[in-house]
């Protein structure tokens, strides 16, 4: 499985998707989701959009995401610029 879309499906958490490494695209917008964990084994990411979920912490969560190349994170709960530049650290 290379692409899994499952927007607006009331999902809280990110979890099972460890075994999915061969995955490089993945749309969780539109869902319940509060912490971005869940996605560290998911090294071959290029496409990850997370929108319009209760996100208001990135912290470290994406640094393992060496070849992502879209990520949307808008309409989230993101109110500090500090958790903003947790994403300098990727490509």
């Amino acid at each position: 499985m290379r692409q899994l879309y499952l927007s607006s499906n009331k999902i809280k958490k990110i979890s099972g998707l460890d075994h999915a490494l061969n995955l490089d695209k993945l749309w969780l917008d539109g869902n319940l989701i509060e912490q971005v964990d869940g996605l560290s084994s998911l090294t071959n990411l290029t496409d990850l959009n997370l929108a319009a979920n209760q996100i208001e912490l990135i912290g470290i969560s994406l640094d393992n995401l060496k070849n992502i190349r879209e990520l949307n994170l808008a309409g989230n709960r993101i109110g500090s610029f500090k958790e903003v530049l947790n994403l300098t650290r990727l490509p």
